[in-house]
């Protein structure tokens, strides 16, 4: 019996061509892997973006004086003499500038957003409460594309009248309030009571 001391060259190549296909599909793997490890990334930096400017757009609405809108922009004056400004020019996010009353910039904050398409701002107003409902609407160039909306409630400040017509608690104040029959025999009998 003779003994080969070679392989033969059909060995050889399908040893090369198993070996290719494994090389091509873990390639493969790898950039869809990384394909998705971006996309991920970039949506987390896009939510992350997206809350910080929903607490600020929320805190202004709050102590805002009034709310405006023109096109793309959003005002809100504030009582100190400054207003804030939420432009939506920008392509692909959101400048908030704070004015001082003339018109001068003190501070300016940018929002942008990886996949994002331009925003939209809406003001309704609410006919039950008397306020605005301010909505931020951003669609997010996913597969597939998402909404995200944010919104914000706006009322106007009203008079402290429960101050005014409630009386001090400090029983020697003259506003106090007079006492009614019932009241005074409540507090008789609970002194009879005691002793």
């Amino acid at each position: 019996m003779m003994r080969r001391d070679g392989y033969t060259l059909l060995e050889i190549l399908l040893v090369l061509t198993l070996t290719s296909v494994l090389i091509g599909s873990t390639v493969g793997l790898l950039s869809v892997i990384r394909k998705s490890n971006q996309r991920s990334t970039i949506e987390s930096l896009d939510r992350r973006e997206i809350r910080r400017l929903a607490n600020e757009l929320r805190h202004d609405v709050e102590l805002a004086s009034s709310v405006k809108h023109q096109g793309t922009t959003l005002i809100l004056p504030m009582e100190n003499d400054r207003r804030v400004l939420y432009d939506a020019k920008l392509e692909p996010g959101i400048t908030r500038s704070v004015q001082s009353s003339d018109g001068k910039t003190i501070a300016r904050d940018l929002y942008l957003f990886q996949q994002s398409a331009p925003a939209n701002w809406s003001v309704t107003e609410a006919e039950s409460s008397g306020g605005v409902l301010v909505r931020c609407s951003l669609l997010l160039k996913t597969d597939p594309p998402r909404e995200m909306k944010i919104e914000a409630a706006w009322r106007e400040a009203k008079a402290d009248t429960d101050s005014e017509l409630m009386p001090d608690n400090d029983e020697s104040s003259e506003d106090a309030s007079p006492e009614t029959e019932d009241d005074a025999e409540n507090d008789s009998s609970e002194s009879e009571a005691t002793t």
